[in-house]
């Protein structure tokens, strides 16, 4: 409600002058009255009014600018400008100065001496204006207009009502209420210009009366100290108003914002931790189970996190502006870690504790990494992890015992072992849990030790120049014991297995052949289970013969074992390379599997020896893919290689590389697995390697073996043998 004070005047003239009336109060103020209307060349329409204001509406009718003259002989000009997307509407104000021209007419004065005007009496009168015209917008908004000049526009959607009113003292009020669609609340704006419109006729004459002043406009209250309000919104949120004066946003799935009297916020999860976040950007965060975790922002750019856990365990946490950061932390048991992560996703973590024991651990985004160990008493570890899986391990105990293990994407494992004695055992286990153990002992004789699954039965043999006997090995109550080669119709050594419960069920849970043979005796020996009692005789073994690994036993125990004829071998062996490339080895593979993962050593660095092991399968291919990173390979790279068997008759055995036995093609670029198409060309199209004359060495074997490359002495080189 506005209100107005009289307006009378006192009049010169020769007489008295007679008392100004009393002004009467109404509400509203008075509308300057349209005179023109002008399309514009954009299609803008602009309307001027009486007062010298104007308003211009665009082609779309998006932006509305209205332009008054105020009192201080400045312009303000208010435009609003509705996005048609959003439908948000965004007003801006630039107020400039103008030229104001002064009345040229000049007021008659009285003769005589006029009263003094009296001074208006204000009414508190509440008179409301009747609506006049009402106009349909562009936009599809509705505009009415009272009778006192105010207007009032409603939005196309009912959500945004505006009243814009001319009050006493030359000032235009706009107030507008918009209400939100989604949570039902209302949000009220009220913007005041001022209006002046300079005189161009003659002066007027006697004093003008007083204004009214303007009615206050009324505010939406705030709850009274102790109390709190709540709206639920349709969407089933809801928006509390605390006693403190806070604001607190509750989703429906039990999240909740508030915005505090001094303009921090705390966020709170469904899960119940509780995050918030100070005026000076950091934040505190505290989960359910009592961890707090505080986070600053750092003037480089970076922040820093610090955690502590129930347990006393503190960490600290730095991320820089481009996303890698460095996590350290110490518990109570005085181990310390530190992870850092770089922006190629790249995570190592070292891990320190008390006793001094290290443990570095390199990941890569593609879930291959490297592990290095160093325990408190001296021991060493690494392990080399595969994208698929797949691992080596060396490990390096006090004891000066080493161990190379490779784990295959199925779950089988190879590993071999020297111990400082001299001995090395070499243990292949398959994906279903079977192994074979065999162990090379100083005085030369073999041990071989086959555990099958899933009855985990166990037999043992061991070999000796000569003679050979089965220990006997207990194992879930099942028993296998040595029978020795007493007779000249006895097997070196047999395996006679018996259970109390299902002697037959032993038989067939048993391994099937174990065969070894001594380095002395140059000759296979095997181990075959029999079913039956525990003790047979000579007769009985006979019976068991199966004709396919059996050698002819010499009267004499002590001569070596001459077999008549070649015979397949059940038991298959391991073989051992060890080799190098000058300068990197890119490829491994055997019998058309990929076993580049299973080489263990530095395959980018000439002087490291590489080695790698696999099981013999007759007639299959051995590949190699090697790089020199120098022209004229013949004398500048080269591929050594010296291969052993457990099987002596293997052609592994003492395979080394020579011109011979080999074949080798030059490529000008990493072929990849290109070479793999020409196996079947490779004896013609293939030609016979160079002997190369580079002076590098392959570190541990004596002596040393011929150093080969492809003839074409091109940078890439494919060797390949097929055994």
């Amino acid at each position: 409600t506005t209100t107005t004070s009289g307006t009378g005047s006192g009049t010169t003239g020769t007489g008295s002058g007679n008392t100004g009336g009393t002004g009467t109060s109404a509400s509203g103020t008075k509308k300057a009255t349209a005179t023109s209307t002008t399309s514009n060349p954009d299609g803008s329409t602009t309307v001027t009014y009486s007062d010298g204001s104007t308003t211009t509406t665009s082609a779309d009718g998006n932006t509305v600018s209205t332009t008054v003259k105020n009192a201080d002989n400045t312009s303000t000009t208010t435009t609003i400008t509705k996005d048609p997307e959003t439908g948000t509407s965004t007003t801006t104000s630039t107020t400039t100065r103008t030229t104001t021209t002064s009345g040229t007419g000049s007021g008659t004065t009285g003769t005589g001496s006029g009263n003094t005007g009296g001074t208006g009496t204000s009414a508190s009168g509440t008179k409301k204006a009747t609506a006049t015209s009402t106009t349909s917008n562009p936009d599809g908004s509705t505009t009415v207009t009272y009778s006192d000049g105010s207007t009032t526009t409603t939005s196309a959607d009912g959500n945004t009502v505006s009243t814009t009113v001319k009050n006493a003292d030359n000032t235009s009020t706009t107030t507008t209420i918009t209400k939100d669609p989604e949570t039902g609340t209302s949000t009220t704006t009220s913007t005041t210009t001022t209006t002046t419109t300079s005189g161009t006729g003659s002066g007027s004459t006697g004093n003008t009366g007083n204004t009214g002043n303007t009615g206050t406009t009324p505010t939406i209250g705030t709850p009274a100290p102790g109390t709190s309000t709540t709206t639920t919104n349709s969407d089933g949120t809801t928006v509390t108003t605390n006693p403190d004066g806070s604001i607190t946003k509750t989703d429906t799935d039990g999240s909740s914002t508030t915005t505090n009297v001094d303009g921090s916020t705390t966020t709170t999860s469904p899960d119940g931790t509780v995050s918030k976040e100070a005026l000076d950007g950091s934040t505190t965060t505290t989960h359910p189970d009592g961890t707090t975790a505080v986070t600053t922002s750092n003037p480089d750019g970076s922040t820093t996190t610090v955690t502590t856990k129930p347990d006393g365990t503190i960490s600290t946490t730095t991320t820089d502006f481009d996303g890698t950061s460095t996590t350290v932390s110490k518990d109570n048991n005085g181990t310390t870690t530190i992870v850092s992560t770089t922006l190629e996703g790249v995570t190592t973590t070292t891990t320190k504790t008390e006793d001094g024991s290290v443990t570095i651990t390199t990941t890569n985004p593609d879930g291959s990494g490297t592990t290095r160990s160093t325990g408190s008493d001296g021991s060493t570890s690494v392990t080399t992890t595969n994208a698929d899986g797949s691992s080596i391990t060396k490990t390096i105990d006090v004891d000066g015992t080493t161990s190379i293990t490779t784990t295959n994407v199925d779950g089988s494992s190879n590993t071999t072992a020297t111990n400082p004695d001299g001995t090395t055992e070499v243990t292949n286990t398959n994906a279903d849990g079977s192994s074979i153990t065999t162990k090379t002992n100083t005085d030369g004789s073999t041990t071989v030790c086959t555990t099958t699954a899933p009855g985990s039965v166990t037999a043992e043999a061991t070999i000796t120049s000569g003679a050979a006997g089965l220990s006997e090995t207990t194992e879930n109550g099942i028993s296998s014991k040595s029978i020795p080669a007493t007779s000249s119709n006895a097997k070196p050594s047999e395996s006679h297995t018996s259970s109390s419960d299902d002697s037959s069920n032993a038989a067939n849970d048993s391994t099937d052949v174990v065969t070894t043979a001594s380095p002395a005796s140059d000759v296979p020996k095997a181990t075959t289970p029999v079913s039956g009692s525990e003790s047979s005789s000579s007769s009985d073994l006979d019976s068991q013969e199966s004709g396919e690994l059996d050698p002819v036993v010499p009267e004499d125990p002590n001569a070596p074992f001459v077999p008549t004829e070649s015979k397949p071998f059940r038991f298959t062996p391991v073989v051992s390379c060890k080799f190098t490339v000058d300068d990197e080895v890119l490829l491994v593979m055997y019998n058309g599997t990929n076993i580049t993962g299973n080489v263990a050593g530095d395959r980018f660095h000439w002087g490291s020896q590489k080695i790698v092991t696999f099981l013999e399968a007759p007639g299959a291919s051995l590949w190699i893919v090697g790089y020199n990173n120098r022209p004229k390979s013949c004398s500048t790279g080269g591929l050594s290689i010296v291969c052993t068997s457990l099987n002596e008759h293997s052609k592994f055995q003492k395979l080394t590389s020579n011109s011979y036995n080999w074949k080798a093609k030059g490529y000008d670029s990493d072929p990849g697995l290109e070479f793999l198409e020409e196996e079947a060309d490779i004896p013609a199209a293939w030609s016979s390697p160079c002997t190369s004359t580079a002076s590098y060495t392959l570190s541990g074997v004596e002596p040393q073996p011929r150093r080969i490359w492809a003839a074409t002495e091109n940078r890439y080189a494919v060797f390949h043998i097929a055994v």
